[in-house]
């Protein structure tokens, strides 16, 4: 599997070398989006982090359209927040949400939010944003198939403040 993402590793940087060549910055969001996923398949996500950075700099400077541009933003604040990172992680995640353009974007960035805010011990903010995103789950069945996420950041909550035996429910 890891020679699969090497070749796409290649082709992808082979993309991105002719992208920029031509100055064609929509490409070269593609390109950068592409190397994230890629990155993030192999276990590396502070490389992954360093292209979704580039995507959203790309959006930023050019207004390009950028469908899934929230996930990027949460995605690359949850990877500050797990690399103890607090500061950088906040206006990521307020981006996250004003660029959320579907529930599922919305959920995304949501439980980002609970990760921040368990970082930062608020866990009376974690719960509350966690309730939210439960309640989002009830009323959107469509995202259902995206739960994993949730479950795995409840159980971190449940961790974190010691209820071992709900987090372990969480997992299961």
């Amino acid at each position: 599997r890891m020679g699969e993402y090497n070749i796409a590793l290649i082709e992808a940087d082979k993309m991105l070398r002719e992208a920029e060549i031509s100055q064609k910055k929509e490409s070269m969001a593609n390109c950068y989006y592409s190397l994230a996923n890629i990155y993030t398949a192999k276990g590396l996500p502070g490389k992954s982090q360093e292209f979704m950075l580039k995507e959203i700099d790309l959006y930023e400077k050019y207004n390009l359209k950028r469908p899934h541009i929230s996930f990027q933003y949460s995605d690359a604040a949850k990877i500050y927040l797990d690399k103890g990172e607090i500061k950088p992680a906040l206006p990521l995640l307020k981006k996250a949400m004003e660029t959320a353009e579907s529930a599922y974007h919305l959920v995304t960035a949501k439980l980002a939010y609970v990760s921040y805010y368990m970082a930062i011990n608020d866990m009376d903010s974690a719960r509350k944003e966690l309730q939210s995103c439960r309640e989002m789950y009830r009323k959107e069945p469509v995202i259902l198939r995206h739960i994993n996420y949730f479950y795995d950041v409840e159980a971190n909550y449940y961790r974190k403040i010691g209820n071992l035996d709900a987090a372990l429910n969480s997992v299961e």
